[in-house]
């Protein structure tokens, strides 16, 4: 029987397995907590069909006591979007950090729990995950271990370097944000996922309700915390500030070589524009889900 802890103004998810019989009855134990008026309830079938329970009225969970919250319709079908917007990313992998306004528009931003890597996400939030040049969607080693670069591949003998590794996207200069169809993360993981944006990234550090160092940066908003390990990150064919700082890509583009990026280490955390398009740097998606 799963369950589910509810906040004010929260959206709740969990994952069910087994079958599902239509005119049967089944159970979601939920603590002592009052829905307001306009709550609802969303079941999405592995096809993508959405079966709905709304309410005009608030409703009120007593403990040891069963509601009857009647039959779930089925929703337009084209509430299937809201299943294709997480993309290849399941709900447990996704962290939800609340509400930010992003260029005058209020935005929940959800992460991904783990960095991205070639084939999807690493396997864990403390994995370092792939290192891209800005714009790319491989990576230009053919594998690594710790610090140890196990050879590069045809045309990147010297790694993440100006000359033997080209700009990627250079129609984007001049405070420009990646168009979805370029974006890299969207073309690995599907859905709505994105690389952050310069802006998304401010304010990440400046609206979180607090934040720190731990061996890596923790943000922690909307009582859920974000873990972004200290990937450093590959100049030429060397890892830098690998264990002890990190830097990851915006998706926004300073000039014709240089684009954002967030930096931190155990006495820093800043937006900065001083990373050449070249260089080997991690990357932690994100989709931003509109609030009216």
């Amino acid at each position: 029987m799963p369950s589910i802890a509810f906040t004010s103004e929260q959206s709740t998810s969990i994952t069910l397995s087994g079958n599902i019989t239509a005119n049967t009855a089944y159970y979601i134990a939920v603590p002592a907590v009052t829905l307001s008026a306009g709550w609802s309830i969303s079941f999405t079938d592995n096809t993508g069909d959405v079966y709905t329970r709304t309410g005009s009225n608030s409703i009120t969970f007593k403990r040891n006591t069963i509601i009857n919250l009647g039959e779930f319709s089925r929703t337009d079908n084209n509430l299937k979007l809201t299943l294709t917007q997480n993309g290849n990313v399941p709900a447990d992998k996704q962290v939800d950090m609340g509400v930010f306004n992003i260029g005058g528009t209020n935005y929940r931003l959800i992460f991904t729990k783990s960095n991205l890597i070639a084939t999807g996400l690493a396997a864990s939030e403390s994995a370092y995950g792939d290192y891209f040049a800005w714009g790319a969607t491989k990576p230009w080693y053919t594998s690594y271990k710790g610090t140890t670069i196990n050879g590069w591949k045809e045309g990147h003998k010297s790694g993440y370097a100006s000359g033997t590794a080209p700009t990627f996207s250079p129609e984007y200069t001049s405070e420009k944000d990646f168009e979805m169809s370029d974006d890299p993360a969207r073309k690995i993981l599907g859905g709505d996922w994105q690389i952050p944006t310069k802006a998304i990234w401010e304010a990440l550090v400046y609206n979180s309700s607090s934040k720190g160092w731990d061996s890596g940066y923790k943000f922690t908003n909307n009582s859920q915390t974000l873990f972004l390990p200290a990937a450093g990150y590959v100049r030429a064919t060397r890892f830098s500030e690998y264990g002890s700082g990190a830097r990851y890509w915006s998706g926004t583009a300073y000039s014709s070589s240089y684009a954002y990026r967030l930096s931190f280490s155990d006495s820093k955390l800043n937006v900065g524009n001083d990373l050449g398009r070249q260089y080997g740097c991690p990357v932690r998606p994100v989709r931003l889900v509109a609030v009216d």
